[in-house]
């Protein structure tokens, strides 16, 4: 990952699955109220970074994580891309990227939650 670039990371809110569609490959929200195993994916939105495009900056840090044998796929959600990981993986991605030198936001009010 170029260092030299400081990316800011968010995870998104929800868990997602994939599904096959005619026009390719999408995401959807799973309900929250549901126990999530293995198979659901996590989603990572890209909040700033020093590259040309959101997509190139992504496709960086993909390929980093690809690196650690950390599969992710690159698609979009609500108009952005973002990358989406199992969320068995999510703790390590994290750690990567924050080894890499990536800052990783956190929601407050799901932290602190008055």
């Amino acid at each position: 990952m170029n260092s030299n670039a400081l990316s800011v990371v968010t995870r998104l809110p929800q868990h997602y699955r994939l599904s096959g569609h005619d026009t390719g490959q999408q995401v959807e929200a799973l309900p929250e109220t549901r126990v999530y195993g293995e198979e659901s994916l996590r989603g990572l939105k890209l909040l700033s970074h020093g590259h040309k495009s959101t997509h190139d900056a992504l496709c960086i840090i993909r390929a980093h994580l690809e690196g650690l044998q950390i599969d992710s796929v690159i698609l979009i959600w609500e108009g952005e891309p973002c990358l989406f990981l199992r969320s068995a993986d999510e703790g390590m991605a994290l750690c990567a990227l924050k080894t890499a030198g990536a800052a990783i936001a956190e929601n407050i009010s799901a932290l602190y939650p008055f």
